[in-house]
């Protein structure tokens, strides 16, 4: 998986062993050098164990064209904390700098 700059990907994240959808809390980081990007609530759409992050134009230019890391943070029903094994996710280069309007 990468993500290409200037682009609205939705990232998906299969979260095994552990029920997403009775979380008390959830928080997905995304972070590369001083550039941190936290979504959090609504922002996020938890279907069974896959959670889904959609990330605008603005959000997807924050980064270079290099490697991101991911982590999901959250609180279970029980209020257990929990933290992901951090991940690594690249970000693609583009020509054309900016967000896009039509």
């Amino acid at each position: 998986m990468s993500i290409t700059r200037g682009t609205t990907p939705t990232l998906c994240l299969r979260v095994s062993g552990l029920p997403i959808n009775t979380c008390k809390a959830l928080c997905v980081t995304l972070k590369q050098g001083a550039v941190s990007l936290d979504k959090t609530g609504a922002a996020l759409v938890v279907a069974a164990d896959t959670l889904q992050i959609h990330l605008t134009q603005a959000e997807t230019l924050l980064f270079g064209a290099f490697d991101a890391e991911i982590q999901l943070r959250g609180i279970t029903a029980e209020d257990e904390a929990f933290a992901s094994t951090i991940c690594t996710v690249p970000f693609a280069r583009i020509l054309k700098e900016g967000v896009l309007h039509d």
